[in-house]
């Protein structure tokens, strides 16, 4: 027979195919074997590539990295195993890639999350109770406000303390605030208290002290914080929007206005913006000053902002389909 699925040309035709589809893999292996050897017995994925390159030409070829144990190299239609190789992890200065307007693919933008080891619950942000407790979404999670002097400002996602104010408008409380927020304890003062801490050690037990908290910041990624953990101010806010006038209740998904329920979590801000008391974000999402004695004795949350060194380099972890980007802490 001549032809048919049978046949001695569709033999022939089958015997050509496996034969090509062979010769394709072996010059696969060969591109591997150059890498190892180039590599003096390692590789990476742009090694390979390389290789591929060479072997295939442009765009004809592709290494499939996404296993921890094995690789994939892949050209024109076929594939050849290997054992997994180094990953080369690329890392930046917040100074080399920090972007304040723009939307830049690979580009740290205002509001992407860094993944900074300090974790927390969220609590309730105000005297009224369960209706004020921030979406899960956010709690344990930090995000990026912008960079100054070579240095990366990122703030809590959610909301780890509550604070009172206790009706103070004396210049200690906002210098608290603005040089060491956790390096006091005055429960009870009249100068302000904190009314509940949700943060969390490496064990996942609460801690709840001032000085354990202090040790949670200083000793959190290797110590890589500048300073003083200080909360969120109005001017933080004004800095990271260009003087965006507000409200921030669909700015960067819950950056400032952090939604809870059908509401936005309560702060006081670490700032003010008038003669009295502090400014506080409040649960419509706008910024306001607080002018009134009532007000100015309700327990809000706080959130916590810090400033990492220039010396510390972040990794791109990814970027999720709002064009909001997660990116890792690597060591000084």
């Amino acid at each position: 027979m001549l032809s048919g699925d049978n046949s001695i040309l569709q033999k022939a035709t089958d015997a050509k195919t496996k034969n090509d589809e062979a010769q394709i893999k072996e010059r696969i292996q060969l591109a591997y074997h150059s890498a190892l050897t180039g590599g003096q017995g390692s590789y990476t994925k742009e090694s390979l590539e390389d290789e591929l390159e060479k072997e295939f030409g442009e765009n004809n070829y592709s290494v499939d990295d996404s296993d921890n144990t094995n690789w994939k190299m892949i050209a024109q239609g076929q594939e050849v195993t290997i054992p997994a190789g180094i990953k080369v992890i690329e890392s930046y200065f917040a100074s080399e890639i920090f972007e304040l307007n723009g939307d830049t693919a690979k580009k740290m933008h205002v509001g992407d999350y860094v993944n900074f080891d300090v974790d927390y619950d969220n609590l309730f942000t105000n005297n009224a109770g369960n209706a004020d407790k921030p979406d899960n979404i956010y709690a344990g999670k930090w995000r990026v406000l912008y960079v100054t002097s070579d240095k990366l400002k990122i703030v809590s996602a959610g909301v780890p303390a509550r604070f009172s104010v206790n009706g103070s408008t004396s210049d200690d409380l906002t210098t608290r605030m603005s040089t060491n927020l956790f390096n006091y304890s005055a429960s009870g003062s009249n100068s302000g208290y904190f009314n509940g801490y949700g943060f969390k050690d490496e064990m996942g037990n609460s801690v709840t002290t001032d000085g354990a908290i202090s040790n949670l910041f200083k000793s959190a990624n290797g110590g890589i914080m500048e300073g003083n953990p200080v909360a969120l101010t109005r001017g933080d806010i004004m800095t990271a929007t260009s003087g965006y006038s507000g409200p921030y209740a669909d700015y960067k998904f819950g950056l400032f206005a952090v939604p809870s329920g059908e509401k936005y979590a309560q702060l006081w801000l670490g700032d003010r913006w008038g003669p009295k008391y502090l400014n506080y974000m409040h649960n419509d999402g706008t910024v306001e000053n607080c002018n009134d004695s009532d007000k100015a004795m309700e327990i809000l949350g706080i959130r916590p902002v810090v400033i990492l060194k220039s010396t510390v380099k972040y990794s791109l972890e990814g970027t999720d389909d709002n064009g909001i980007s997660t990116w890792d802490i690597i060591s000084e």
